[in-house]
This record gives structure tokens, sequence and C-alpha cells, in this order.
């Protein structure tokens, strides 16, 4: 959905695309790729301690991609979505998964 106009009257609200996770086994090397390739730049993300992964944003807009990389194995395997991250990225697949988000949540829950 475009926009920030929300749902029709009577309907739900509208969600919005936040962001994409797009899994790498390097970020450095996936950023440089990204910027060689399609002229874009991503901005130092950081560590989630505790679940074994670190991030980079490219912005684009109200809208974002998250590279994603596994940088703790061991810490990683304790976490489903960290473990996921890491198959992913072994499996060279395009993208992890996505988050939407919405200017209605309490809307948007009576609405689902």
């Amino acid at each position: 959905m475009a926009g920030n106009q929300g749902g029709a009257p009577g309907h739900r609200p509208a969600l919005f695309l936040d962001h994409v996770l797009v899994p790498v086994i390097d970020l450095e090397s996936a950023a440089s790729r990204l910027h060689s390739e399609h002229g874009l730049v991503a901005l130092p993300g950081g560590r989630h301690p505790g679940v074994g992964t670190a991030n980079m944003i490219v912005p684009l807009g109200r809208t974002y991609l998250e590279l994603i990389a596994v940088v703790d194995a061991d810490e990683a395997r304790e976490v489903p979505r960290s473990r996921r991250i890491g198959e992913a990225a072994a499996a060279g697949r395009a993208f992890a998964t996505w988050a939407a988000r919405t200017e209605d949540l309490d809307g948007l829950r009576a609405a689902l």
C-alpha cells in the first residue's frame, strides 16, 4: 500500500511495508556489492545482543532494507529466528522475512 491515508471507512486500517530482511553471509561484502551494483548505501546498524546477529540498514524513504547476518553461530543456534536467518543466507535466498507497520495498531487488532 502507498500513501498514509489509512483504510477506507469501515475497513481495517492501512498496512505499510516497514522493511525487508535480506540475509547475507558477510555484512561488509553485501553492503559493498549493493553499492557497486545498485548505488545503494548501507549504514552501520549494530549487533543484536543475545541472538547472534548483526545488521546494516539501507534507507529507502519510509522503508528500508535490513542486511542481516549471523555473527555468533553459538548464540544464533539458540534463537529460532536467528537460525532461520543463517539458513536463508546459506541457501542464498533473496530475503528472510519482512515487517509491516500501521498507524493504528488498536484499530487493526479490532479489525482482525
